[in-house]
């Protein structure tokens, strides 16, 4: 499959957001869970901006699909913030959060790949 530049730019920005996130929700010191935050936070304009761009140039193939998968995308980044800043509040966070946001990623990024692979 050949997909497009800011395509491939959404991909590697999300897989830097878990990245990031992952490691602000693992690691116990204050100041690295705070730099994760706002770098992800920084990383967020990015992923909402291609995203935008996706929207715009797959919205005539599939308007459904790619809105409902662009509003799952706010809401996961949404999940990502929420769970940083439990994190560094230091309250202890669920469990359900967790499987939360990893359902929520889970189902944006399948329904990401059937809109490449059909509509892309």
């Amino acid at each position: 499959l050949c997909m497009s530049t800011i395509t491939f730019l959404h991909r590697i920005e999300w897989i830097l957001v878990g990245m990031i996130c992952a490691y602000g929700l693992t690691i116990d010191q204050f100041q690295q869970t705070l730099i994760a935050q706002y770098s992800s936070r920084v990383l967020y304009i990015f992923v909402i901006l291609t995203g935008l761009f996706n929207v715009v140039h797959t919205v005539a193939m599939s308007p459904l699909l790619v809105w409902i998968q662009f509003i799952l995308e706010i809401i996961t980044i949404g999940l990502f913030d929420f769970l940083l800043t439990y994190k560094r509040n230091k309250r202890g966070f669920k469990s359900n959060f967790v499987i939360l946001l990893i359902f929520a990623f889970a189902i944006t990024s399948l329904l990401a790949v059937v809109i490449q692979y059909f509509y892309g």
